[in-house]
């Protein structure tokens, strides 16, 4: 199992963070073996109160920590952290629900993923999540499934008509309830969050099941507890990872840390205002067994391509990730030339 961070910025603009903290930060993630961190963005923070009006300045802060990132030799998947709420979508779009049954509102969604994607797609960003916590039951009155699934296939077809790279997006840990299995393979892996207020172990067995039918990966997105207790903090997160790894997670990512925000500010921090790691930060680096990344993608038809990872075949055009000391063969007809 491979373990993350969610880089959480000082302010929602990613505004304020010197050279000095991310040079801190980064040499540290580097030194412990963490090689992935995670940046969210809200929609609104990246886009204005006018469709098109995105916020140069906020993707030129992002790219920046995405370059800083690559010099110590850190991979980033980028997020849109917007779907559970209605504070983090641009004012034009009032909340998420106009984004399925507003054809128009729809279209600026999608091209603002389109936007978001080019704008960030370096060569150390691994992936692309395009939405926090779906969640079909709770909040979709007079939104049918067939509505649901068609917008959540628009997203992943805008997405991947601007990058190759890996597209996905994150679940809330109960947001699966009623859903059709259906959805479980719509992205290229499946993300969910876990907190234990309202998740049971069984219930992420059950997702890693579903997951695995439609051969993809599941990835924890969020973890955490939000307490100033350091001990029961890293209890938390040794019994959460430990149950992770025993299910089969491919990554785990937590909830999150920031050099610059105290835990005064915010619990769920596993740093200090300082950039001092707090002991749940060394339970994740304990966890860390890294990965091996491996994507497929064969557009020149009929050729086909076979990638065999123990046991399950995926077919072309098919992103996957690889755990590490996993035994790889890809066959092609003998006509094509290695």
């Amino acid at each position: 199992m491979r373990t993350g961070l969610t880089y959480y910025g000082n302010y929602q603009d990613w505004s304020g963070i010197p050279d000095s903290v991310l040079d801190r930060d980064f040499a540290r993630f580097q030194n412990d073996g963490i090689k992935l961190i995670l940046l969210p963005v809200f929609w609104n923070s990246a886009e204005g109160s006018t469709p098109g009006s995105y916020k140069t300045e906020v993707f030129s802060r992002l790219n920046h920590i995405i370059d800083k990132a690559r010099e110590y030799g850190i991979k980033v998947v980028m997020n849109i952290h917007t779907w559970y709420t209605g504070t983090n979508v641009p004012s034009y779009a009032e909340n998420q629900r106009n984004t399925i049954v507003n054809s128009t509102i729809r279209q600026y969604w999608l091209n603002f993923v389109k936007y978001f994607i080019r704008a960030l797609d370096k060569e150390n960003v691994e992936s692309f999540q395009v939405f926090n916590e779906l969640s079909y039951h709770s909040w979709s009155m007079n939104v049918t499934q067939d509505q649901f699934y068609d917008f959540c296939i628009s997203t992943f077809e805008a997405a991947r008509s601007v990058t190759y790279k890996p597209i996905s997006a994150r679940w809330g840990g109960d947001g699966t309830n009623g859903m059709e299995d259906r959805f479980y393979g719509i992205f290229d892996y499946f993300c969910t969050n876990y907190y234990d207020a309202y998740n049971e172990p069984s219930q992420l067995q059950n997702i890693f099941n579903k997951v695995r039918l439609y051969n993809r990966d599941l990835w924890i997105t969020e973890y955490g507890l939000a307490t100033s207790d350091d001990q029961a903090q890293a209890q938390r997160y040794e019994s959460n990872l430990s149950l992770f790894k025993s299910v089969g997670i491919h990554t785990a990512v937590n909830w999150w840390w920031s050099g610059l925000r105290g835990v005064g500010e915010t619990r769920y921090n596993i740093a200090d205002g300082s950039g001092n790691p707090r002991p749940a930060y060394y339970v994740v680096v304990s966890y860390n067994e890294g990965e091996v990344f491996l994507l497929v993608s064969i557009t020149s038809s009929p050729i086909r391509v076979t990638v065999n990872v123990n046991g399950r075949d995926y077919a072309t055009d098919t992103s996957i990730l690889v755990t590490a000391g996993s035994t790889i063969s890809i066959t092609y007809p003998e006509e094509v030339e290695s």
